[in-house]
């Protein structure tokens, strides 16, 4: 079953990344044209970028804080179809050169800028981000998103402060290295889920879900409808009630390699009704889940009074999520931070691996046989493939995103970079590989 699940989970990122077209860029801070046809030209406001692009477009996101609209409660970021990384120091080449948690791309529903947790929310954004119907496959990745304040009336103002995924046709819909926290609605808080026509797919992995809050049900996640979703490798931290809710009998609602804390008591944090089920496997729980539903399935979790887990939602030497997991149904190679997944032997349960160290951080560098050595090194610096590609060339990225240094090659499996003008620390690297590909690694200058 577990081998059917992957495989399903890997045709839905290859639909996801096939179709994927233009690439527009997005910076705040951006002063050229305007237009997105690079860094130095990119749209310096996100809606006129979503505006200009077409489904399977992609927009990549330098930091800084986003908002819907000045003043407009009913406005949202509209992602329909389309592809949005975040995460950007605004310069990169390649979305493994990406800082995610140093470099935050922050789509804010407080409008005003007054907020204080939940305080002085009241005019906020009703949703931060609304995925409708017209979309299909959808990835958001490497964003935060937080003020989300759906406390309208009646119907959708009042459902899905962070994301709304909305009726419609077929959906997919991916949510990967994103934080979702500090958004409330009446129901689902962080992300609400919601068809009675088609038939929607979504995918969460390495995500942290935050202080987010709800009036009735679903604080961090409210399913209702025929959706297929799957929860792998996420940290729900400090939500309020009925973290989990679900009120269909269709589609699936299953969690694998997830933690769960509350700094303060939570008896009621797994609800549902109409006969839904939920599936919780290699999980962490501050008590017996099982005291909270009888609709649920518990195989193999682990009960703690504490996660201990740090503000930066790291995990703490002695958690009991280190080495925890399961490789089985894991769906990324990466954690939140983009550090390697599975440094011992098994994977930690929650968004972020324990201690992650230097070393090639892209699924394609296995599949190559890339080697990066010596690893710091002080003067000079190999990358070597063992395939039948070769690199044709190796760009090197400071944490903020500038170009260090920057060389062409002829061809062949191994590249020599000198890093003796360099100073000491943290690169990142983007090698092109002679059949398009490109394979990122990071590397220290001692």
């Amino acid at each position: 079953m577990r081998k059917s699940l992957l495989f399903a989970l890997a045709l839905l990122s290859i639909s996801f990344i096939a179709q994927s077209q233009t690439r527009r860029y997005v910076n705040h801070a951006a002063t050229g044209s305007n237009n997105g046809s690079s860094w130095v030209n990119a749209y310096s406001n996100l809606q006129t970028a979503i505006a200009a692009s077409a489904v399977n477009d992609t927009l990549w996101i330098a930091e800084g804080t986003y908002k819907p609209h000045a003043t407009d409660v009913n406005t949202s970021f509209s992602i329909n179809g389309l592809v949005l990384y975040g995460g950007f120091a605004g310069g990169e080449g390649s979305v493994f050169a990406r800082n995610i948690l140093a470099h935050p791309t922050i789509l804010s529903g407080d409008l005003s800028g007054n907020d204080a947790g939940f305080s002085n929310n009241f005019e906020n954004s009703y949703h931060v981000v609304w995925v409708q119907s017209t979309g299909n496959n959808t990835i958001l990745d490497g964003l935060t998103i937080t003020g989300g304040n759906a406390n309208g009336g009646v119907g959708d103002p009042r459902l899905g402060g962070g994301i709304k995924l909305s009726d419609g046709t077929a959906t997919n819909l991916k949510v990967r290295n994103c934080i979702l926290k500090y958004n409330i609605a009446f129901n689902g808080g962080g992300l609400h889920l919601y068809t009675t026509t088609g038939a929607h797919t979504v995918l969460i992995e390495n995500t942290v879900f935050d202080n987010n809050q709800t009036q009735i049900y679903g604080s961090a996640i409210y399913k209702f409808g025929n959706i297929s979703l799957t929860v792998t490798n996420c940290s729900f931290l400090s939500n309020g009630q009925s973290v989990f809710y679900s009120t269909s009998s269709t589609g699936f609602f299953k969690v694998y390699n997830s933690l769960t804390y509350f700094s303060t008591a939570n008896t009621s944090y797994i609800l549902g009704a109409n006969s839904a089920t939920f599936l919780f496997d290699h999980c962490l729980f501050p008590d017996d889940p099982s005291a909270n539903t009888a609709i649920a399935t518990f195989t193999n979790n682990i009960i703690t009074s504490n996660a201990l887990v740090n503000a930066d939602y790291s995990l703490q030497s002695s958690s009991l999520a280190i080495n925890a997991g399961s490789n089985s149904i894991l769906t990324t190679t990466r954690d939140l931070s983009g550090n390697t997944r599975i440094l011992n032997t098994t994977v930690d349960i929650g968004a972020l691996e324990y201690n992650a160290v230097t070393g090639v951080k892209n699924a394609l560098a296995s599949d190559y046989g890339l080697s990066v050595y010596p690893n710091p090194s002080s003067e000079q610096l190999f990358f070597k493939l063992n395939s039948n590609e070769a690199i044709t060339s190796v760009t090197l990225y400071d944490v903020h995103g500038k170009i260090c240094y920057h060389k062409e090659n002829n061809s062949s499996s191994e590249v020599e970079a000198d890093l003796r003008n360099l100073e000491s620390g943290l690169y990142f690297d983007s090698i092109e590989l002679s059949d398009h590909q490109t394979v990122s690694a990071k590397v220290y200058k001692r």
